[in-house]
Parts: C-alpha cells; structure tokens; sequence
C-alpha cells in the first residue's frame, strides 16, 4: 500500500497537477487573518453560517425573529446581503488555491507514508548496498518536500496558505466601509423606529383621551350640558387621532421590513421580525469620559484615518499629498468626536429637565381628573390639560430616546462606527 502511495506521489509530482483529484474546501481551510484574528475556516464561518467560535444562545438570538441593538453589528457581518456577499466571494475566489493547498498537504502526507516505509525497509535490511540504496531515496523524498519557510512542496503549501490568509484579509479588507456605513445606518435606523414607537403610542393615548371626552360629549349633550358643536368637534379630535395613529402604525410597519430586508430576512419573513427595545440611556457613561483619549482610541478603528495612514507618497521632499490627507482625517475624526461628545452631554441634561416637566405635568393632569369629576373643569379645560400631559410626556420619552441615542453614537464612534 505505501510502495503505491509512492508511485501515485512521484506521478504527481512529474505530472505538475497538484489540483486534480482533490475536492474543493473553500470554506474548511483554516487560515490566519491578520486583521479579522484566528479562523477556523477561511469565511469565518461553518456550512449553516454560524461564526466561530460563537456560543449556541448568542447564535440562537441572532438567528430569531428579534432584532435588537447589539446584534446589528454581527447580522450585518452574517446574515445582510453584504455579509453573504464576502461570504460567497471569499468561497469562489479561494477555491483553486484550497484545492491546491489541499492536494500539495494529500501529497506531502503521502510522501512522509513513503518515507517512514522506506526508513522502515532500510532498518530491516541486511545488506548495506540496499540500505544505502533506500536510504537515498529518504533523501530526495525529504528534498522533495523540503521545508515550509524554504522550496519544495512544504513551501509551495506555506506560499498558497499565506495567498489564501491576503486574499481573504484583502476581501475583507475591500468591504470593511461598506459594512461600517450599513452599521451606521442600521443604528440610525433602529433610532428611528423607536421615535415612532413613541409616536404611536401618544397617538394611542391621545385616541383614548378622544374617545373618553366624546362619550362625554355624547352624555352631556344628552343632559343637555353640550352643544352638537362640541359633540362634533369631539368626533373630529377622536377620528383626527385615529387617522394620526394608522398613519404611525404603517410608518412603523415599513421602517420594520426595510430594517428586517437590509439585515438579511426574505421579504417572506418581515412579518414575523420583533424590532427590540433601544438600551437604557445610561447617565454615567459620558461623566467619566477624556475627550482626547477618546479621540486616540477611535483613530485606531476609523476607516477614513486608517485610510490616511496607509496612503502611500513617493514625494517625500515636501509636504504631500499624503500629508494633506491625513492632517485632514484627523482634522474631521477630531471635529466629529466633539461633536458627538458635546451632544450627548447636552442630550442628557436636555433628557433630565424634560423628565422634571413631565412629572409636573403628570401631577397636574391628575388634578385636572378630580376637578372635571367634581364638575369643576369644563371638557375645554380639561382637554388643554390632558394635551398638555400627552406632549411632556411625548417630550420625556424622545429626550430619553435621543439621550441613549447620542451616548451610543458616542460609543459607536470610539469603535470606528461612524
């Protein structure tokens, strides 16, 4: 069985065709990505999708039907369609450079089988001309494979390893900003949905609020205490609300399914996506922060300044080109993360005075009931105050919004999301 091994290895070896008779891996070949760390396969992921390394509940969340803020990132590196398509560009590209990896390491075993038979029949020999015989057989075996930091096919396998490691770092490399924008634009997005999750919701209110003082219009004009006026001007209110909150709920409805498409869900599908909740606005976060150590972390992630930096100008008698676009990066990254500091610092203090009015206004709408009980408020006076209550607590919720918002872009930012 070794002695035909060695036959099938010399033939090939004569031949040149390392790439026939293996079949192709493009996505079982592990690799060493110097910018994206260790994988395990060249896409960084296994035949159903899943990353590596990636534990099962992490996997089983981003496969389900809830998006929620910190899977965007990884849904769209997994599941968009930019995400398949590195995927499905990293398979097709490599795949000749996996076949031949795979049967130059098909062949090299095979030799070192060879190798150790040969070895094997030169130790039971008893005659020192066949010894000698086999034994420099060993050796141009072993020339043959040579080393993998020299010639051989041990080096031609370590020089398409290391072509296969560039060209995908390289794919990635490609369509790193396209994948930082979609990001971007998704957490934009998420923002926004939630915005009119508070939208329709105060239309839910103001639809309840409507109702209740309809039928009270309705009762009161049976008492004769209201005109038909204010009975139709309470009709008006009431459907004005419920024209404002289908109006919200399709809104909703389409920013969902562009949201739900875009991560990678088929058109099929959208209707069962869950959008989750935007997390807490968190106070302490932006009280401990040093702007300019801030900024030093996100150059090290910026694509724009990291762009800069590798900018290469052969004119270095002067000031460049290079130098012009770098100085510029860094002018934009530095102006950008003031921004977004100072804005979440306001956003937060804009967020506390607007809780701070929404509980006066609570306390006064409470106040408004009892006395519109106690027939002391007419309907007027008590819609004014109810609409009052409606906007600061509309007010208090989108403060809260924007303030997590705006510690988030904060945080995005330090890691390159811009």
């Amino acid at each position: 069985m070794k002695k035909k091994k060695y036959m099938t290895a010399l033939l090939i070896l004569t031949l040149g065709a390392y790439g026939l008779g293996s079949p192709a891996l493009a996505a079982t070949t592990t690799v060493s990505h110097p910018l994206y760390g260790e994988s395990h396969t060249l896409t960084g992921q296994d035949a159903s999708g899943r990353p590596d390394g990636m534990d099962d509940a992490t996997w089983a969340a981003l496969m389900d039907d809830v998006i929620e803020y910190s899977e965007i990132p990884d849904l769209v590196e997994y599941r968009s369609i930019i995400g398949r398509t590195q995927t499905a560009m990293i398979d097709g590209r490599a795949d000749g450079m996996v076949q031949m990896t795979n049967a130059l390491s098909s062949t090299i075993r095979d030799l070192r089988d060879t190798i150790s038979d040969l070895r094997d029949r030169a130790a039971d020999s008893t005659s020192a001309e066949e010894k000698q015989a086999l034994l420099m057989q060993v050796q141009v075996l072993e020339g043959m494979i040579g080393t993998a930091g020299g010639t051989g096919l041990a080096g031609n396998q370590n020089q398409t390893e290391s072509g296969i490691s560039t060209l995908v770092t390289k794919l990635k490399q490609g369509l790193h900003p396209t994948k930082v924008a979609l990001i971007s634009g998704m957490n934009g997005a998420f923002v926004g949905y939630q915005s009119l999750v508070e939208l329709r919701e105060m239309y839910a209110d103001q639809v309840g609020m409507y109702e209740g003082m309809y039928e009270r219009a309705v009762r009161q004009q049976a008492l004769g205490s209201a005109t038909a006026l204010e009975v139709q001007q309470a009709k008006v209110n009431l459907d004005g609300a419920k024209l404002s909150l289908s109006d919200t709920e399709e809104k909703l409805r389409s920013v969902k399914d562009a949201i739900a498409l875009t991560l990678g869900w088929n058109a099929a599908d959208t209707a069962k996506v869950t959008i989750g909740k935007l997390p807490a606005y968190d106070a302490g976060f932006m009280a401990g922060r040093n702007i300019e150590v801030d900024i030093a972390e996100a150059r090290l992630h910026n694509v724009a300044y990291g762009s800069a930096m590798g900018t290469v100008d052969k004119n270095i008698t002067g000031y460049t080109a290079t130098d012009i676009q770098l100085r510029s990066a860094e002018q934009n990254l530095n102006i950008t993360m003031t921004e977004l500091y100072n804005t979440a610092v306001q956003a937060g203090t804009t967020a506390e005075s607007a809780q701070l009015g929404f509980r006066i206004a609570d306390r006064q709408k409470d106040s408004a009931e009892r006395m519109l009980a106690a027939g002391m408020m007419s309907l007027t006076d008590y819609k004014a105050a109810s609409v009052q209550y409606n906007a600061s607590k509309m007010q208090a919720d989108m403060s809260a919004i924007n303030a997590s918002a705006a510690v988030l872009n904060y945080q995005n930012a330090l890691q390159g999301i811009l």
